[in-house]
């Protein structure tokens, strides 16, 4: 590249807005989660809903669900979203037996080599 005076900066402007203005644009994946009450030596079904609103192909996705201020985990691997396709993933989650009636914090997380998105939701054992 020649230095020219302002023509480096006319070129070199508008790519970095234009790749800026990419990077922002963020469409969350992760359309919905719903949990069922659980119990203590039971589990707690958790059903989360993806989606793929930007319509091009998500290949090798994974939905992890792990307990924060309880011991209980569990994923789902391997699966594609093409087009602009939408799946509801279930996972069952045990619940320690040890485990006192209240509410839990879990961090539900979507991502592949690409991208990681995650969210939190409250869990109730009874």
């Amino acid at each position: 590249m020649q230095k020219r005076g302002s023509t480096l900066y006319i070129f070199f402007i508008p790519v970095v807005l234009f790749l800026f203005g990419f990077s922002i644009i963020q469409v969350n994946p992760l359309k919905s989660i719903f949990t069922d009450d659980g119990t203590p030596g039971g589990f707690v079904l958790a059903r989360v809903g993806v989606g793929n609103d930007l319509g091009g192909e998500l290949e090798d996705l994974q939905v992890s669900v792990i307990g924060l201020d309880i011991d209980i985990y569990g994923f789902r691997t391997n699966f594609d979203l093409r087009g602009k396709e939408r799946v509801t993933k279930a996972l069952f989650l045990d619940v320690p037996n040890n485990v006192q009636p209240g509410n839990y914090w879990i961090k539900v997380t979507l991502s592949n080599e690409e991208f990681k998105r995650h969210t939190f939701r409250e869990i109730t054992i009874v």
